[in-house]
Formats: C-alpha cells, structure tokens, sequence
C-alpha cells in the first residue's frame, strides 16, 4: 500500500514540475514579449536580451522565439544612409570633372578640381562601405536544455525518483 502511495506522489510532483516548467515557458514569452517592445521604442535592449537568454537557460522549459525587428530596420537605414554619402560623394566628384574639364592644361584642371571639392564636400561625411546587414542577426531562437537546476527540474527529477522507488518497492513486494 506503502507503495502505491509514493507513486501517487510521483504523480503529484510530475503535475506540478509540468505546471512549474509551463510557468516558465509563459515567463521566457512574456520577457521576450517586453523585450521587443523595448526594441520597437528603439531603447537598449543589451541587459534585456542577456537577462532572456540568462533565464532561458537556467529554467526548465523555458523558450523563445523573436525577431527585433526594429533594430534591423534601423540598422537597414543607416546602411542605405551610409550608400547615399557614397553615391553624393561620388556625384560630387562628377560634377567636379563636368566643371572643371574644359580647362587647357592639367595643372588649372587639377586646381579647378581641388577648389570645387573642397567647397562641396564640407558637408558631406565621409564614408566607408557598409555591407547590409542580415536579418539572421536579429532573430533568436532561445531554448532551455532538457534539465535545470530549478523548481520544476527538481520536482520532475523527484517525481522520477519516486516513481523508479514506488515501482521497485511494488515489483519486490509481488515476489
């Protein structure tokens, strides 16, 4: 009867590690859920995403799936931003030729050229080239492993050993 009892109790510590570790997966969401809506408000989502993936990955079930959106299309603009510079720069330097390209000999071209840029490129910032970014940087796929050390992997990993007891106890008892 004893045993009966303790798999009973397996059963109990099963429900509430599964309530527990369902509890966890609602949490992961919820801070994923924030943690993009800080992103759609264009704030610092750095200690946000670290305290995601910290919480994730030492809770039992826990998981999430989110794209910041907002951060790469931030970062979309700065890179087309950065490609119109070039492409000014590179008009700029155009119109300078088309300007200056009718003088006789190169030294008056060349000074012609250097006065012309020097006059249109003040307000121009320089720039590197920016390679787009990739969208796959921006989403994440958080999932915790099989087991933690937390609540509900101890009640599961409880709820196992009493069920392996339980069932011993109840095979030797038959014997």
């Amino acid at each position: 009867m004893k045993y009966r009892l303790l798999i009973g109790l397996a059963a109990i510590l099963a429900v509430t590690g599964i309530y527990v570790r369902s509890t966890n997966a609602h949490h992961a969401a919820t801070l994923a859920t924030a943690l993009v809506a800080s992103d759609n408000a264009a704030a610092d989502t750095t200690a946000s995403l670290a305290s995601l993936k910290t919480y994730v990955h030492s809770h039992t079930g826990a998981h999430a799936s989110f794209t910041l959106q907002a951060s790469y299309n931030r970062v979309v603009a700065e890179a087309q931003a950065a490609a119109a510079a070039t492409a000014t720069n590179s008009q700029i330097y155009t119109a300078a030729q088309a300007a200056c390209g009718g003088k006789t000999d190169s030294i008056t071209q060349a000074k012609c050229n250097a006065q012309f840029l020097s006059q249109h490129l003040v307000n121009v910032p320089a720039s590197a080239p920016v390679s787009p970014p990739l969208l796959s940087n921006y989403q994440y796929k958080l999932t915790s492993p099989l087991w933690t050390p937390d609540p509900a992997g101890w009640l599961l990993l409880g709820s196992l050993v009493v069920l392996v007891v339980g069932s011993v106890g109840i095979i030797r008892s038959k014997k």
